[in-house]
């Protein structure tokens, strides 16, 4: 019989029959109530670690429930080898480093135990669904005042249409010019002073990206945009099916916070709808107030926003995967010097179509990359508290 078999006995005697389990934790086992109350005080600490954390794992499940997943219609899935359209644009100047200190300006309510708890929802969701739902994240008061911020870009006329798109068909290369998404938007920065409610945020979620990294050894995250304020303004405004990154523009993860009060889908439209490709259901995600969603940006997630009737609000960022951004940026530096060439020889040269990538790099970025000035050495998550980066 092999040794590494384990009988269940008493955890007092070492008896091994009428046995009751600990309903607790159910790792313990006793002969009866007098010895499993003999064993309480050691056994405790133990046991309510293993509750705690079977709670936490229902939590879990009890967030990704409300996501409403739905069997999903396979011909709904957006292929490797269909058009895509490419989702919302950045540039050289929107990207950001993650933040150096999460002690600046950080409410005094969200603790490591907070960043800590907050990390492992989302790396076990990632993990299971590819996606992850957090509801009531940053409470009232500070949700409140990302609101307000986002309603005066609004007010203010300081958002502009979303990108107009041209897509190029795959089979003889016509190009096509079409509105895919009807929001409106703008970018903001995680230290301008106007908008301090929209950079605590950001430093939050990069405080629980600092915790996921060595959860996903795999890619390294040292960067982001600036957070995209966006509104669909009503009236039946939409985003079509859509991957955020299907050319490997280095985008690793979407998140999103929602702004919407009292918002009923049934009533006012605006279901986010997510196709994960690792499984058959659709998520549909109503866009409620203080709710965090955050998704793998790449193909594994195809998405639309259906219809809204009303003003709709969302503050979207998007991290990046150190490797897959470098690459991108190299491509980007060989697509300029073609074209470049072509300019040079108008005899020879051809159509030439805009970039497909959502990715714009800057000049600093081309000049790093093509050695022609000397970039800073970035280097990956360095703990919990700190970030060193390198400047994109």
């Amino acid at each position: 019989m092999a040794d590494d078999v384990k009988l269940k006995r008493c955890s007092v005697c070492q008896a091994t029959e009428k046995l009751k389990i600990c309903s607790n934790c159910s790792q313990q086992w006793y002969c009866g109530r007098e010895h499993q109350n003999a064993d309480w005080l050691s056994h405790k600490p133990l046991c309510e670690k293993i509750r705690q954390m079977k709670l936490k794992e229902q939590e879990i499940v009890e967030d990704m429930s409300k996501c409403n997943l739905g069997k999903r219609n396979n011909n709904h899935v957006v292929k490797p080898g269909s058009p895509v359209v490419n989702s919302k644009q950045s540039s050289g100047s929107d990207i950001q480093q993650i933040s150096c200190s999460l002690s600046e300006n950080i409410p005094t309510q969200f603790t490591d135990k907070w960043f800590d708890e907050k990390a492992n929802i989302v790396s076990q969701c990632l993990r299971i669904y590819g996606l992850a739902v957090m509801n009531k994240f940053l409470g009232a008061e500070l949700g409140n005042k990302i609101l307000e911020e986002a309603k005066s870009l609004h007010d203010r006329q300081l958002m502009t249409d979303g990108r107009t798109v041209e897509v190029r068909a795959p089979d003889h290369g016509t190009r096509s010019t079409a509105r895919f998404r009807s929001d409106i938007i703008s970018w903001v920065g995680d230290s301008e002073p106007e908008y301090p409610g929209i950079g605590t945020m950001m430093r939050l979620i990069d405080g629980i990206m600092q915790r996921i990294q060595p959860k996903f050894m795999e890619y390294e995250i040292r960067d982001r945009t600036k957070a995209m304020v966006a509104c669909y303004p009503g009236g039946g405004s939409q985003y079509v099916k859509h991957v955020d990154n299907p050319l490997k523009d280095g985008r690793l993860l979407t998140c999103i916070y929602y702004l919407n009060k009292d918002w009923d889908c049934e009533k006012h439209g605006g279901m986010l709808k997510i196709y994960p490709t690792n499984n058959k259901n659709v998520a549909c995600i109503e866009p409620v107030m203080d709710r965090l969603i955050i998704f793998w940006s790449d193909r594994r997630n195809p998405h639309e926003v259906l219809p809204s009737h009303q003003p709709r609000y969302a503050v979207t960022t998007w991290y990046f995967d150190a490797a897959e951004r470098k690459e991108a940026q190299r491509r980007k530096v060989e697509e300029l010097t073609r074209s470049q060439q072509l300019s040079r020889n108008p005899a020879s040269s051809q159509s030439v179509v805009a970039d497909d990538s959502i990715l714009t790099i800057s000049q600093s970025e081309i000049d790093a990359v093509s050695g022609s000035s000397q970039s800073n050495a970035g280097s990956k998550l360095s703990n919990q508290s700190e970030v060193r980066s390198n400047a994109s």
